[in-house]
């Protein structure tokens, strides 16, 4: 009896985990898919020759 509570108690604390690790590898993937996107735009406007400079990028870089 005491083991069938063991691995129940087990079984739970995995759930936990494989939730929590799952929330996290979403949140990365996420803000992978933003910083993404935002060099796509990046690079749109600098191929229609639009131009920034080079403080405001430095600045973008390190935020």
């Amino acid at each position: 009896m005491i083991f069938t509570v063991i691995k129940e108690t087990d079984k739970v604390k995995i759930r936990l985990i494989n939730k929590i690790g799952k929330t996290k590898i979403m949140d990365s993937i996420e803000q992978k898919s933003k910083e993404w996107q935002q060099n796509l735009e990046a690079m749109e406007s600098a191929a229609q020759g639009k131009v920034v400079a080079a403080k405001e990028v430095h600045e973008w870089l390190n935020s």
